[in-house]
């Protein structure tokens, strides 16, 4: 048997765990939403397209966790890829959007012209602090508008679909971000190491005793009814991978990342934790300064869990455990 190091994987095994990865998510998927369907008695016409939807997004949305997905991206070639990442972007609109008539031309140009400016960006413009900074400000504008929700709209009364739109804006800009500018630093994956594990769940931990006194001093609501123990797990999964994946991808990998590296480590640390706190202003509701505040907290030692850690995966760890406590007793 090929023995494998922990920080050294062949090129072989990657695109495994990748291909492991996507077909356990489509098993998932299958079942969640056919049970879903059944005991909302949705028809099948409109449950396949927006199963089918979902499935196509999965492959993309999980290929920059795996440096060997990310390798192949690589080899096609900046141009190619660029091109790819915008013709398969709107693959999973319009699986689900035609079927159930929801298409609209309009909306369809709007998704092409965001996705397409996004994906040739880095073929424009240089790699640069700037130029990454500026990048950012496409998608953080698209998801604090909730633009998403126009653009991706949805055949059953009360199922929001903009969480497509979501998952396509995160693996577009992660990918654009990660091949086509070729950022080091941030590291992304599904699995944190040993040590990543360590820091993150450990930094948490000192995060709680702060997190509870701000929850209590701020005088934010509990629950009147907690969500079960065994919600923990599910709404963890779904914060790590669709919650704190983006938030860390940006706020450390790239903002404390460059801004450290001309302000210093305090500075560096301080400032994209009150941006991570701003970005949480219409949290629920319009403006939420509670938010603001625990998210601004949460941030610092989420910065501290990637400054250790030299990964996100660490502070995506740190972040998803935090949003788990808060979904399971707090509102």
């Amino acid at each position: 048997m090929q023995t494998v190091t922990v920080n050294k994987i062949t090129k072989t095994e990657l695109p495994r765990a990748y291909l492991l990865s996507v077909a356990g998510c489509w098993l998932a998927m299958v079942s969640a939403g056919f049970w879903y369907a059944g005991v909302r008695k949705i028809a099948l016409g409109i449950a396949i397209p927006i199963i089918a939807a979902f499935l196509l997004e999965t492959p993309l949305y999980l290929a920059p966790f795996f440096a060997g997905a990310r390798a192949a991206l690589r080899a096609m070639g900046r141009g190619t890829l660029a091109i790819c990442l915008t013709v398969t972007a709107v693959l999973p609109y319009l699986a689900y959007t035609i079927p159930t008539h929801c298409f609209d031309w309009f909306e369809f140009y709007r998704l092409a012209g965001l996705v397409f400016c996004l994906a040739f960006f880095y073929l424009v413009f240089p790699p640069a602090v700037w130029s990454d900074l500026l990048f950012l400000l496409a998608p953080s504008a698209v998801m604090i508008t909730r633009a998403l929700k126009q653009i991706y709209p949805s055949p059953l009364p009360k199922v929001p679909l903009d969480i497509l739109g979501k998952l396509m804006l995160i693996h577009v800009a992660a990918l654009c971000i990660l091949v086509l500018r070729d950022l080091k630093g941030v590291k992304p994956g599904l699995i944190p190491t040993r040590r990543e594990a360590w820091i993150g769940l450990r930094t948490f931990l000192l995060f709680l005793p702060v997190g509870l006194t701000l929850v209590w001093l701020l005088h934010v609501k509990a629950r009147t009814a907690p969500f079960p123990l065994w919600y923990a797990l599910p709404i963890f999964l779904g914060s790590y991978i669709v919650v704190a994946f983006p938030e860390e991808f940006a706020f450390r990998g790239v903002l404390q990342q460059h801004l450290t590296g001309f302000m210093g480590d305090a500075l560096g640390l301080v400032v994209p934790s009150l941006l991570f706190g701003l970005a949480h202003l219409n949290f629920g509701k319009f403006p939420n300064w509670q938010m603001v505040e625990l998210a601004a907290a949460a941030g610092l030692f989420n910065g501290w869990a990637y400054r250790e850690a030299g990964s996100i995966r660490a502070s995506m760890l740190t972040h998803a455990l935090t949003a788990t406590v808060w979904s399971l007793w707090l509102r």
